[in-house]
């Protein structure tokens, strides 16, 4: 249904502005996380009573499949898998 809190966070700031401030600001960042828990809690509590679905998709996997995200310097390089552009 939504993304996972990692990527809500870089959805809020860019991914570099996300890993600083985790590693400046993790107090900050720690009321970030907590806000945005209670707000998907409160969707999915939303959704659940109102449509009733089987399960709830939550994510957070920015890793292809194969392989593993990795992080290089300040910028994050995750390699495609065959065949993804």
């Amino acid at each position: 249904v939504v993304s996972g809190l990692f990527e809500r966070c870089h959805h809020l700031m860019s991914i570099e502005e996300t890993l600083t401030a985790f590693y400046e600001y993790p107090d900050e960042m720690h009321e970030l996380i907590e806000y945005l828990t209670e707000w998907e809690l409160e969707l999915a509590k939303g959704i659940c009573e109102n449509l009733h679905p089987d399960a709830v998709f939550h994510h957070d996997d920015w890793a292809p499949i194969k392989t593993h995200t990795v992080l290089s310097g300040t910028a994050i390089v995750a390699p495609t898998a065959a065949g993804s552009p």
